[in-house]
């Protein structure tokens, strides 16, 4: 279990990981602009579920990527993986 914290000119950004009995959690929050107020792509947003694709491939249907709002700004990511321990 550990967290990392990163401040840089106009921003921090925060890393979580953490090791438990569903799995391993990892986080990534920063407090930029966030998602509501980030411009469109013109990809239209394939490349994330392209990601949660492979994801389910390689770990499972238990494995998720969540894109959550921080308040007052920036977003966190959260990775979800169920690892089997052997």
């Amino acid at each position: 279990d550990g967290q990392w914290q990163c401040a840089f000119e106009g921003g921090t950004i925060v890393v979580r990981a953490q090791l438990g009995g569903e799995g391993l959690c990892m986080e990534i929050a920063d407090d930029g602009i966030g998602l509501v107020d980030a411009a469109p792509r013109p990809s239209g947003g394939v490349g994330l579920s392209n990601l949660r694709e492979r994801l389910r491939s390689l770990y499972g249907p238990a494995a998720r990527l969540q894109l959550m709002e921080n308040q007052p700004s920036g977003v966190t990511s959260r990775l979800l993986l169920h690892l089997e321990r052997t």
